[in-house]
């Protein structure tokens, strides 16, 4: 028996931190969730991140790593705003200073 449910598709704008290091990524995973059948957008943080979401309206926001207290308060606007936020792991955070002890 095959369901009827309708899949919801989603509008998800990714954000990608570095153009030399991460938009090759950032850029598959947005093929991918358009192969998905979802509708996803690539930008660059920092320059056009809030513009983006503004403009696009997206479900969801895959930003890059949640470093710094500049990407923690947008990621909680977000939030405010009823935006899904998934962070994503990236070599840059993959280590950082609050893993270690001194």
């Amino acid at each position: 028996m095959e369901s009827t449910k309708k899949k919801k598709v989603l509008k998800v704008c990714v954000l990608s931190m570095s153009p030399a290091r991460d938009w090759t990524i950032d850029e598959q995973i947005g093929l991918e969730l358009t192969k998905m059948g979802h509708h996803a957008v690539l930008r660059k943080f920092l320059q056009d991140d809030r513009d983006a979401v503004i403009i696009e309206r997206p479900d969801v926001v895959l930003l890059p790593g949640v470093r710094c207290p500049y990407t923690r308060d947008f990621a909680h606007r977000l939030k405010q705003w009823g935006v899904k936020v998934v962070a994503r792991r990236s070599e840059a955070n993959a280590i950082c200073s609050h893993c270690f002890k001194y």
